[in-house]
């Protein structure tokens, strides 16, 4: 995890990135069954954010030292809100591609839920395996483990972070789509609604 200054940003980036991906549903995409989703997923930033900036200060103010088992807890804890952050924020995605609807974005959001969560599930175990040697007698067989776990769980990270970036953009796109038609919609119907009545035919005399 990024240190000092670094980490804080980071927090803060998430933190908003993570309320704008929660934000309510425009119109035109009916109702939002997702709004327990939504507010999770804001707690979950926030209590990230919290982390960070917290371990940020602590270091700051020369309280703790990095690899000290104080920050390697707070970093345990934020890798598993990270976990909550990653899943509820593609189930979101898979929910909104649901009501365009748009099954393959439907099945790609999904693809990168379970697997940006795995991935990031990976690397809070790699941190919980760290916690415990830190706390316990160190183990020559469990620390190729953690590197291990740790760099396949970044490979993970990586891929699925660059598909995901992909499913995003193209959710975007296709709600762009999708409200452009509904206004459109909206339009023409206002406009038949406000034109004047085309007069009766005249029979002939």
């Amino acid at each position: 995890m990024p240190d000092g200054p670094l980490a804080a940003m980071c927090s803060v980036a998430e933190l908003i990135a993570a309320w704008m991906i929660s934000t309510q549903d425009p119109r035109g995409l009916g109702m939002d069954p997702g709004s327990a989703g939504r507010r999770w997923l804001r707690a979950a930033a926030a209590g990230a954010a919290v982390l960070g900036v917290l371990r940020a200060l602590l270091e700051a103010l020369g309280l703790t030292s990095a690899g000290s088992p104080g920050l390697e807890a707070l970093d345990l804890v934020a890798s598993v809100l990270g976990v909550v952050i990653v899943y509820l924020a593609f189930a979101r995605y898979a929910s909104i591609a649901r009501r365009l609807p748009d099954a393959p974005l439907v099945r790609d959001a999904l693809r990168v839920k379970w697997g940006a969560t795995v991935s990031q599930g990976a690397i809070a175990a790699g941190m919980a395996l760290l916690v415990a040697l830190r706390l316990g007698d160190p183990s020559w067989v469990a620390w190729p483990l953690v590197i291990w776990l740790t760099a396949l769980a970044l490979c993970g990270v990586l891929i699925f972070g660059i598909r995901g970036l992909i499913v995003a953009l193209r959710l975007r796109s296709a709600l762009t789509r999708t409200l452009q038609g509904a206004r459109d919609r909206w339009r023409r119907l206002v406009g038949a609604a406000l034109s004047p009545p085309a007069p009766p035919p005249r029979s002939p005399s």
